[in-house]
């Protein structure tokens, strides 16, 4: 989450696409954020939620927009690193889709 705050400030400041181009992205964001935000407190209390696959999939399906391809990547790589449990072991997390 922290990767996607940091896009959304690039977008605004940096970036030299067109203003709708760079809305729209950020909108994007918003919505990743919407379903990350919500996963991550349930993963921190034990709950149930989305599964490791269904995360990487909502992830890089935002990816296909070319503002948000690097943000995306980085965000899947950060997460591994840091993961307890490798995302590409086919263990998740279980639960909600």
């Amino acid at each position: 989450m922290f990767e996607l705050t940091l896009t959304v400030r690039a977008l605004f400041y940096d970036s030299k696409a067109p203003c709708d181009q760079r809305l729209k992205a950020m909108y994007r964001i918003s919505e990743m954020n919407h379903r990350l935000t919500p996963a991550a407190w349930q993963a921190l209390r034990g709950e149930a939620t989305y599964s490791d696959d269904a995360l990487l999939e909502f992830i890089l399906d935002q990816s296909d927009l070319s503002e948000l391809e690097p943000s995306c990547r980085a965000a899947v790589e950060n997460a591994m690193k840091h993961s307890k449990v490798s995302l590409l072991s086919g263990n998740s997390a279980g639960g909600i889709v």
